[in-house]
């Protein structure tokens, strides 16, 4: 990869348009299971009455970890 500097003088990277994309469809499934883990941590720590009010179950907070965990 290599780095030039573009007319307005902000460092400007050459590289194919596909591995960009691979880069950032890596980081952002890494930050969505980073998120999504924080988001079952929290609902974890709440009791059965607390989840229904928000509207979950014991076996969704299982199943989300569950896909969480394919990225």
């Amino acid at each position: 990869m290599s780095l030039t500097f573009d007319q307005s003088g902000h460092l400007a990277h050459r590289s194919r348009p596909a591995l960009w994309r691979r880069i950032l469809d890596r980081l952002m499934a890494a930050r969505l299971a980073e998120a999504q883990h924080a988001v079952n941590l929290c609902l974890s720590k709440l009791d059965d009455d607390e989840l229904a009010r928000l509207g979950y179950r014991r076996t969704d907070l299982a199943a989300m970890r569950d896909r969480s965990s394919r990225f």
